[in-house]
């Protein structure tokens, strides 16, 4: 009984893993100037369907890098996903937040 409740228990914590591990992650950087403001740089993250011509971003002495698609085709989907908006605050970067906005694009 103990090893049952040990494989279940297992499946259920590692089972979210396992099914976003398929998933792949598009990147895109977009620079927006506008003549009288500051200019804005943006990094979007979405999952793909594209799984091939991964490259390494945002890795650093401290922070691990992410696997991503660059100008990957978004992926199709009927499901209705919510738009996530990150900040990293004055003086930050993008690469800052990645390993958030790495995961919430697996999610979806």
């Amino acid at each position: 009984m103990v090893k049952l409740y040990f494989l279940l228990n297992f499946f259920i914590l590692f089972l979210p893993f396992i099914c976003s591990a398929s998933e792949n992650i598009g990147f895109k950087k977009i620079h927006y100037d506008i003549q009288d403001g500051r200019p804005l740089d943006i990094a979007v993250w979405y999952p793909t369907n594209n799984n091939h011509g991964a490259v390494t971003i945002a890795e650093n002495a401290i922070f691990y890098g992410h696997e991503v698609i660059l100008d990957a085709e978004p992926k199709i989907s009927t499901t209705k996903y919510p738009l996530t908006l990150l900040s990293h605050g004055y003086g930050g970067s993008w690469q800052n937040l990645s390993w958030l906005a790495n995961e919430l694009a697996l999610k979806g």
